[in-house]
């Protein structure tokens, strides 16, 4: 009889603890859907800026890196996000209450339409392509011979250092927030010559040129 009463009494304590454990999914379920992510992208090109006008007054910005973009406040509805640096960041504009009223993943690139035509009407025997890579430029494709390869790896290096140049050793312009961490405010081998044939890719930090296997530059 005592074992049957200390039967029923822990499978009561057991459902008891099942009911409470189920209970608490709903309760962190409810918690996890605040936390919050930038809900577009914004492009710009390296130098350039867009203008983002809001649809509720802006207390804080916050730009996760802002040695990518930053931006000026023209008043608290409109901000100005300027690229400084190829690559991503994301932004966040919060109201006084602390909601987020604006939110966007920035990708900031080199604009390529000069430097395609260019390649072409310089090199009208060869097939090169150009593409954005990582934070860099990228050459693929074909060319006569090893020449022909270097020129066009001379003219988009000078393409990527006259780029970045335009905006300063620092990006442009200065941030309008605290600068510390994130940007916060209130209010090579050869252009496929020998061994591997491989795509060219110009690094944004060094001025440098690498070269990666990842495209073909046949010769």
């Amino acid at each position: 009889m005592k074992q049957h009463v200390v039967g029923q009494a822990l499978k009561r304590w057991l459902t008891g603890f099942a009911l409470s454990f189920f209970a608490i999914v709903p309760v962190f379920q409810a918690h996890a859907a605040h936390i919050s992510s930038a809900k577009q992208t914004l492009n710009l090109y390296l130098g350039s800026a867009k203008i983002i006008t809001l649809q509720q007054a802006a207390n804080t910005v916050f730009i996760a890196d802002p040695s990518i973009a930053s931006f000026q406040a023209s008043s608290d509805k409109t901000l100005i996000v300027f690229g400084r640096k190829p690559g991503s960041s994301s932004l966040f504009v919060l109201d006084d209450k602390g909601k987020q009223v604006y939110s966007a993943n920035v990708r900031v690139g080199y604009d390529l339409s000069g430097l395609r035509p260019t390649l072409k009407r310089e090199f009208p025997q060869a097939n090169i392509g150009v593409r954005a890579y990582g934070g860099g430029v990228m050459l693929f494709g074909s060319v006569p011979d090893a020449a022909t390869a270097a020129q066009a790896l001379a003219i988009t290096n000078e393409f990527v250092q006259q780029a970045l140049q335009q905006v300063g050793s620092d990006g442009a312009p200065m941030p309008t927030g605290d600068g510390a961490g994130a940007e916060k405010a209130s209010v090579g081998r050869g252009a496929g010559i020998g061994g591997y044939k491989q795509g060219l890719v110009l690094n944004k930090t060094t001025h440098a040129s690498t070269f990666r296997p990842i495209f073909p530059f046949r010769l």
